[in-house]
């Protein structure tokens, strides 16, 4: 049986190699340009599901997905003691910093997190004005 220590002590986490991140004279190093991604925990989840319904536009459709990449690195992306690196005050600059850098942790925190890479479309679908839905979540 499982204890508090053994589920508290529980780390599932990914190393991603992110070039983009590379510093400046640098030569890109995929052991030591990258960042530890984990998955979303509960809060995390919800809290990004309700941030997709504020980014539903009138056409029923997301309008800043830069927008909710960066929230999913500021939910995933972990220091070496398992702590987040962000916090959501980065979300807005993380938004701006290349796709090729935000789409590999988007991918790999979705994918720990069990969730669907596109759940952000579906959920603006789900959520179309007018349909009287209001969750993402199966």
């Amino acid at each position: 049986m499982l204890t508090k220590e053994t589920i508290q002590a529980t780390r599932r986490r990914e190393w991603v190699p992110i070039e983009a991140w590379t510093p400046e004279g640098e030569t890109f190093d995929s052991t030591q340009h990258g960042v530890w991604v984990g998955p979303l925990g509960a809060r995390a989840a919800l809290a990004y599901e309700d941030e997709i319904q504020t980014q539903i536009g009138d056409a029923g459709k997301v309008e800043d997905h830069a927008a909710l990449f960066a929230l999913i690195a500021v939910y995933s992306v972990q220091r070496e003691d398992g702590s987040l690196l962000f916090t959501r005050e980065d979300a807005g600059w993380l938004a701006n910093m290349s796709l090729n850098a935000l789409l590999p942790i988007f991918q790999t925190a979705m994918r720990l997190s069990n969730m669907t890479p596109n759940a952000h479309e579906e959920a603006a679908k789900n959520s179309a004005p007018g349909d009287g839905s209001s969750s993402a979540s199966s």
